[in-house]
C-alpha cells in the first residue's frame, strides 16, 4: 500500500472511533437518566408509602367502616333485646363499652401494622434501589472500559499506521535508489 493509502486508512479508523465514542456517549447518557429516573421513582414511592398514615388507606378505611356498621347493628340488637328482656341500663352501657373496646382493638391492631408495612416499603426501597445502583455501577465500568479500548485501539491504529508508512517510505526509497 502507498503513503496515502495508509494515512487515509488510519484517518476513516480514528474517523469511525471518534463517531463510535460520541454515539456511545449520546447513549451512555439516555441510559444514565433513565437509570436516574428511576432511582427518583423509587424513592418518591418509598417515601409515600413509608410516610403515609395508615388510618388513611382505602383498605383500612373500608375495614373501619365495616366494622363500625356491624358495632352499630349489634348495638341496635343489644338496645332491642334489652327493652323486650327488661335489661338495666348498666347492662346496655356495658354491652357498649365492650364493643368499644372491641372497636379500639381493632384499630390497634391496624396501627400495630403500620410497622410491618413500613418495613416492607424499606426492603422494597433498598432492593430495589441496590439493583438501580448496581446498574449505573455498571454502566460506569463499561463506559471506563469503553475509554480504556478506544485509548489501545487509537494506539494500535497509530503504531500501525506509521509502521506501513514507513514500509511505504522505505519501498518507495528503495525503488528510488534502483533507478
Amino acid at each position: 500500500m502507498g503513503i496515502i493509502s495508509d494515512s487515509l486508512g488510519a484517518a476513516f479508523g480514528l474517523g469511525s472511533s471518534i463517531y463510535g465514542g460520541i454515539r456511545g456517549a449520546k447513549e451512555r447518557k439516555k441510559q444514565e437518566k433513565l437509570l436516574n429516573q428511576q432511582i427518583q421513582e423509587n424513592k418518591d414511592l418509598f417515601k409515600r408509602e413509608y410516610y403515609q398514615d395508615i388510618m388513611n388507606r382505602s383498605d383500612t378505611a373500608n375495614i373501619l367502616k365495616n366494622y363500625r356498621d356491624t358495632l352499630k347493628r349489634r348495638n341496635k340488637t343489644q338496645r332491642n333485646m334489652a327493652a323486650v328482656t327488661g335489661a338495666t341500663p348498666e347492662a346496655v352501657a356495658a354491652q357498649k363499652k365492650i364493643n368499644a373496646d372491641a372497636y379500639g382493638d381493632v384499630i390497634s391492631n391496624i396501627s400495630s401494622q403500620s410497622s410491618r408495612l413500613k418495613d416492607n416499603a424499606l426492603n422494597r426501597y433498598t432492593d430495589t434501589n441496590n439493583y438501580l445502583l448496581g446498574q449505573k455501577s455498571n454502566m460506569y465500568a463499561q463506559r471506563a472500559q469503553n475509554f480504556s479500548n478506544l485509548a489501545a485501539n487509537g494506539i494500535g491504529l497509530l503504531t500501525s499506521s506509521l509502521q506501513n508508512i514507513g514500509n511505504s517510505m522505505d519501498k518507495s526509497i528503495g525503488n528510488f535508489f534502483k533507478r
